[in-house]
């Protein structure tokens, strides 16, 4: 029977077409252990039928082996045939065959599902531990047929440990103050199985019957070939005119070419030509399938070469000639069909052309039109050595920022600082700090000369002098000071600054708008600078400048202010268990901001009240609940808790910033708790009358724009959030 069971699944391996499905990440980076979620949904299978597939990245996939550890786990959720699930790893490039692997431990549910849990011993007592050379996971019904509703990858690890600052805080400090929810949505798979040949089609006319799936849907089955419209003009040929939405990880439009009834010839296909295809909704969920059965070629799916925003949440994506040459290919007398797919977010589809010529102007027209800066002012004059103290007569604060009895300002806020401009020759700024023994924990200063990064370091002393312009000849200069790092660690400070200048240093200008951001890690940069999710917390890793936030209040010409601390959340701080009302931040946000450190005055951000008329938003950002989510879970109650919370904390909010726009974000690292946040907007409009609140929801970070520490986002992420809260922003303020 056990022979059987493998020549049936050996068939079904090859016989059914590649499914590849999003992976999604949650990790506890406090603990190292985590969940890689495969896939949550409903997935019915029948007897004898492969479920999921997922190619590995080393085949040009998703998955990544390097999860799989002897304290981990794959963990499936399913109904139906109690014995009906197995594992299949396939090694082709590698040479080591495929292997069936079944669960050591099935167990029942209250509600009648089974729990499946197929172990490292069973997977290496079938397979072997060589995993570098796995090229494909498979996921197969046996003997009866399931539905499938999650599949996750588990670590686990000990305990969380807890780190104590006796000499500051009372309160312990934990290791790793980091949200772990994340749910990164990769862009799937395009490799075709190099000993899989699909059958011939007899008739370059007939359409055969291997279809790609790149994603499933349970509800939504691809769609027919549309009714395609005449050529717009004779550069331009239609391909599709009209409304179709695609939903999130589906394969949509359908458009053959010329030789299997279509309108594309494919023999107009030129260096100077490119496709064209608008839409709505997710910006970057938008990708082509290139399909070809009656050339051999497989199908291989094409990312946009640029994306043009053509007015809120309509774009175009333009794929030239060397786009989808690099990914398919230059045969395309052979191709047969265009899918059009989605990865991790819903569009509905207007139009696909292909234009025979004009390419680079396409792409010149697509381009971001870049936000123009404001040049600092020359002021004649003699040049002369002078120091200022950072005061509000010479420079502009940035964020929230305490000035002590000597004049020096303390910065302990991420991305917080001063701006100022001056005419002259050189320039140095002498900062503090309060500790430098703890150098995970160390502050980051970042100094921008006219907009550029011109030093980036840690303050490992005490008192440090920077010298950070010189130049021959007098310039008129603009200077921005900040701490890259976050608030809970070691704050800088600012002593002095010293020109050589033709007058005094002045405060830059103030910017059109104002926004305040409130935030957890995500808004706080944690990691940004390390593309490795293992590469632990450290302070040298994190830059406000790289975040979303940052970004988007260049884009917007805003002044900013950043209230953010790692691990933080609205009614709970990441958990994992019991709710961590200590690291929330409403009980922080009139303060200065939350620290573990004092400054050298003894003082403590926690214990400052903020005067909120120093700085007045027009609009306030909230991207909180992706560590409430560690508390909440699926727990009803603890979720009408969270929306409680949410509403309690828009009051709060309102009380202090009676004329902002209020932005309720969330999804970036898991969208989990973003319903609750609709219904805390709805329960608190209705309520208070107050209607200037909206809800967005970022799109899910992907894997293939890279993942940092502790899985947290990488800069490419964070721009592709800046660009989707920029437009937001800006078509509901009239920006």
């Amino acid at each position: 029977m056990k022979r059987l069971n493998k020549i049936l699944s050996f068939v079904l391996v090859f016989a059914i077409m590649v499914t590849v499905i999003p992976v999604t990440v949650s990790a506890d980076t406090a603990t190292g252990s985590g969940t890689v979620n495969l896939f949550s949904g409903s997935k019915a299978a029948s007897t004898w039928t492969q479920v999921l597939t997922y190619d590995t990245v080393k085949n040009n996939g998703t998955f990544n082996p390097a999860i799989i550890k002897e304290n981990g786990y794959f963990q499936a959720t399913f109904t139906g045939n109690k014995e009906g699930l197995q594992m299949i790893f396939q090694s082709w490039s590698g040479g080591s065959g495929w292997a069936i692997v079944v669960p050591s431990e099935i167990t029942t549910s209250l509600d009648g599902s089974y729990l499946a849990k197929f172990t490292y011993s069973d997977i290496t007592a079938s397979y072997g531990t060589n995993f570098s050379v796995l090229d494909r996971l498979y996921f197969n019904t046996t003997t009866g047929a399931i539905t499938l509703t999650s599949l996750d990858y588990v670590s686990e690890a000990p305990a969380p440990t807890e780190t104590v600052e006796p000499t500051i805080i009372p309160t312990p400090v934990p290791s790793a103050t980091v949200e772990p929810t994340i749910t990164p949505t990769p862009v799937p798979s395009a490799t075709v199985e190099p000993t899989v040949t699909p059958t011939p089609v007899p008739s370059a006319t007939v359409e055969t019957t291997i279809t790609p799936t790149p994603v499933p849907s349970a509800t939504v089955e691809p769609t027919v070939t549309p009714t395609q419209s005449a050529p717009a003009d004779e550069n331009r040929i239609n391909l599709f005119n009209g409304s179709e939405d695609v939903p999130t990880w589906t394969q949509g439009l359908r458009i053959p070419t010329l030789k299997n009834g279509g309108v594309l010839d494919t023999s107009v296909v030129n260096e100077d030509g490119y496709f064209a295809v608008t839409y709505t909704e997710s910006r970057d969920s938008l990708k082509l399938i290139f399909q070809s059965w009656s050339g051999g070629g497989g199908w291989i799916t094409v990312s946009p070469t640029i994306i043009k925003k053509n007015s809120y949440k309509n774009y175009t994506a333009i794929f030239d000639y060397d786009t989808v040459a690099a990914d398919y290919g230059t045969k395309f007398t052979a191709l047969d069909a265009i899918y059009v797919l989605t990865t991790n977010g819903a569009i509905t589809l207007k139009s696909v052309d292909y234009v025979t010529s004009g390419v680079q102007n396409a792409i010149a027209d697509a381009s971001p039109t870049p936000v123009p800066s404001v040049e600092p002012t020359y002021v004649p004059g003699e040049l002369a050595e002078r120091t200022f103290l950072p005061d509000d007569t010479h420079v502009k604060a940035i964020g929230r920022t305490y000035v002590d009895a000597d004049g020096t300002r303390w910065i302990t806020n991420t991305a917080s600082g001063i701006e100022f401009t001056f005419t002259g020759t050189k320039a140095s700024v002498t900062v503090k700090t309060s500790y430098t023994e703890d150098t995970t924990n160390q502050a980051r200063i970042g100094i921008f000369v006219n907009g550029a990064l011109v030093m980036d370091d840690m303050i490992d002393e005490m008192e440090k002098t920077y010298t950070f312009f010189q130049n021959a000849t007098s310039k008129a200069v603009s200077v921005r000071i900040i701490k890259l790092s976050e608030s809970p660690f070691i704050p800088l400070a600012i002593s002095n600054i010293s020109v050589t200048s033709t007058a005094d240093i002045q405060p830059e200008q103030e910017k059109t708008h104002k926004i305040e951001f409130i935030g957890d890690s995500i808004t706080c940069g944690y990691g940004v600078d390390d593309e490795n999710i293992y590469g632990g917390f450290k302070t040298a890793t994190e830059n406000g400048s790289k975040t979303y936030a940052y970004k988007t209040a260049a884009a917007l010409n805003a002044d900013y202010s950043i209230i953010a601390a790692s691990g933080f959340g609205i009614i709970s701080g990441y958990t994992s268990g019991a709710i961590n009302s200590t690291q929330t931040i409403p009980p922080y946000y009139n303060d200065l901001g939350f620290s573990w450190y004092s400054f050298a005055d003894g003082s403590n951000p926690t214990n400052m009240e903020w005067d909120f008329n120093q700085f007045q938003p027009d609009a306030v950002v909230i991207n909180l609940g992706t560590n409430d989510n560690s508390y909440c879970g699926t727990n009803a109650l603890r979720k009408a808790e969270f929306v409680e919370g949410y509403i309690a904390f828009l009051k709060q909010i309102r009380a202090k910033n009676p004329d902002a726009m209020i932005f309720c974000t969330l999804g970036i690292m898991g969208q989990e708790l973003y319903p609750q946040i609709q219904e805390a907007v709805l329960q608190y409009t209705a309520e208070t009358n107050d209607t200037r609140v909206t809800c967005m929801q970022f799109d899910v970070q992907a894997m293939s724009d890279g993942i940092c520490v502790d899985w947290h986002p990488s800069e490419k992420t964070h721009t592709k959030a800046a660009d989707l809260l920029t437009d937001y922003i800006g078509y509901v303020m009239g920006w």
